[in-house]
């Protein structure tokens, strides 16, 4: 399963390695249909994937994360040695696979928000909780990663693991190029995401929207970021994901009831506060990782020159 250490990471995928790609997309996309539909998914088929609403809430967190581990394990293994971060994108594969069936942020505020401020307010501060939940195990996947190609002799390629200068000046300016880099990932994608993740502010969401708007906001915020520092693990892209997703979930809950212009759908129990709060947090992080890991994939080729080799 090693990658020849002599084919340079800029370098378009061989065949073998882009049907190794697919095969270990499929094979999570897979596994969290069948599987993760009988240990995962609410009892109710309609129901939103989130752990909030639905009991019991500790059981299908360590189901959810057992088979979050043993998804990314495989696609560590199966998946191309070259992409860095190919781990966690398979293993979000597979969440948004499953999470395609399910409901929307509008039936979750239906099913558990309620009719009151506080109970809504209460909805989005446990939402902000589970976000941290999908960031943890997305960053478990970034790490369980690093440990099998090791493991597996294989070369860890991509600016992430490129020689840092010793210099105090230059440490410093490289984590002021991170930060930065972080930075802009997040404000971009949720620029993006609020612009068209819904039609307006009392539309209905629909997946294709929320599934369009994360993977295109994050994809450009990681490419315009990575601009400042191509030295950027993916596992500081989940920093800036969480950002954006915990932010949106805090301003929810010190704000929980819409503030629409037509009188007519003020009292609609369904609509989201924020354009920011429509996506549910298996969505932002899944789906974030995605579009993110995706972008410093391509910036490795838009800032350096083919040919050259690691940064």
């Amino acid at each position: 399963m090693t990658e020849s250490p002599s084919i340079s990471v800029h370098e378009p995928l061989r065949l073998i390695e882009k049907l190794r790609f697919v095969v270990a997309c499929a094979l999570s996309a897979w596994l969290f249909v069948t599987v993760g539909g009988m240990v995962v998914q609410p009892s109710d088929p309609q129901a939103a994937l989130s752990l909030v609403g639905h009991s019991p809430v500790l059981g299908r967190a360590v189901s959810a994360a057992l088979l979050s581990a043993v998804v990314a394990l495989l696609a560590a293994v199966v998946g191309p040695a070259r992409l860095p971060g190919f781990a966690c994108l398979a293993m979000a594969v597979g969440w948004e696979a499953l999470n395609w069936y399910g409901g929307t942020m509008e039936y979750l505020l239906l099913f558990a928000g309620g009719a009151e401020a506080s109970s809504r307010a209460s909805l989005f501060s446990r939402l902000t909780v589970e976000t941290l939940y999908w960031c943890a195990l997305a960053a478990g996947a970034l790490v369980l990663e690093r440990v099998v190609r090791r493991w597996l002799g294989q070369i860890p390629s991509g600016p992430d693991v490129a020689a840092e200068p010793n210099s105090d000046a230059s440490a410093a300016a490289g984590w002021r190029g991170r930060l930065l880099t972080i930075t802009v990932a997040a404000a971009i994608g949720a620029f993006i995401v609020s612009q068209f993740v819904a039609r307006s502010a009392v539309a209905e969401t629909h997946k294709g929207q929320v599934y369009f708007s994360l993977l295109a906001g994050f994809y450009l915020g990681a490419l315009v970021g990575l601009y400042f520092s191509l030295r950027v693990s993916p596992i500081l892209f989940v920093v800036s994901v969480g950002l954006v997703a915990s932010l949106s979930y805090m301003w929810a809950a010190a704000h929980p009831i819409p503030d629409v212009l037509q009188a007519a759908y003020r009292g609609l129990l369904s609509t989201p506060p924020t354009a920011l709060s429509r996506p549910l947090p298996v969505e932002y992080v899944g789906l974030g990782m995605i579009g993110a890991i995706a972008g410093s994939w391509s910036a490795r080729n838009v800032y350096v020159p083919a040919g050259e080799g690691s940064p």
